[in-house]
């Protein structure tokens, strides 16, 4: 399973099969209107872009192995993250970037 979107919360690559170390996805959609693109090596995430579809600014929340942001994803806007979820200053396509909230990362 490459995402999975509940309850307000999009979980990146959660059941992400072995065979697939390495990969990119492009267009998913998550609940509410969020288009998702993934990069993955050693299966581990690298990059993921948000993008509002549905015209309207919009706190998201997204996870990572026990890693999580909230994020401010505004209308027709992109965000861009790196692996650790952190947002970066590169927002593909030329869209307003989204604001980085809160970022909460678990060591275990």
């Amino acid at each position: 399973m490459l995402l999975q979107s509940h309850r307000g919360a999009i979980d990146l690559l959660p059941a992400l099969p072995e065979a697939w170390s390495e990969g990119s996805v492009s267009g998913l959609r998550a609940r509410g209107g969020v288009a998702v693109d993934l990069e993955w090596a050693d299966g581990d995430l690298t990059s993921a872009t948000l993008t509002d579809l549905s015209g309207a600014d919009r706190p998201v929340r997204v996870r990572f192995r026990g890693s999580s942001a909230d994020l401010d994803l505004p209308a027709h806007g992109r965000l861009r993250l790196d692996g650790h979820l952190h947002a970066t200053d590169e927002a593909p396509g030329g869209a307003d970037e989204g604001v980085l909230v809160h970022s909460e990362e678990r060591t275990t």
